[in-house]
């Protein structure tokens, strides 16, 4: 059974951007923004936030990853972004690049 369009989460995809003088990993990237989501809005508000960050979006070469997150919280992940430091011993700055309500709208030159 399918819901309607009002009942349904609303959700934003916010494209982040890592810079460091290393590159560094998918698996790594992930695991940071996980801890620091955890630390700044705990589990419970990761869970009513809907956070999924989207392995397939990664680009290596530019450092860039895409987050799924409910459209009230995403100041929250911008904040708990901000707050990464290092990952893997490698400091570096994560910032939100784009955010928008679909995929289609994340082209490869943004």
């Amino acid at each position: 059974m399918r819901l309607l369009p009002s009942l349904r989460e609303k959700q934003r995809y916010v494209v982040c951007g890592v810079e460091s003088a290393t590159p560094v990993s998918f698996a790594d990237t992930a695991h940071a923004v996980q801890e620091a989501l955890a630390s700044f809005i705990g589990l419970l508000g990761m869970a009513r936030a809907g956070v999924q960050i989207l392995p397939e979006r990664w680009d290596q070469n530019r450092q860039r990853f895409v987050v799924r997150v409910d459209h009230r919280s995403i100041d929250e992940l911008k904040a708990a972004l901000l707050l990464i430091k290092k990952i893997k011993n490698t400091s570096v700055i994560v910032q939100s690049v784009l955010v928008t309500g679909t995929l289609k709208k994340i082209t490869p030159t943004k």
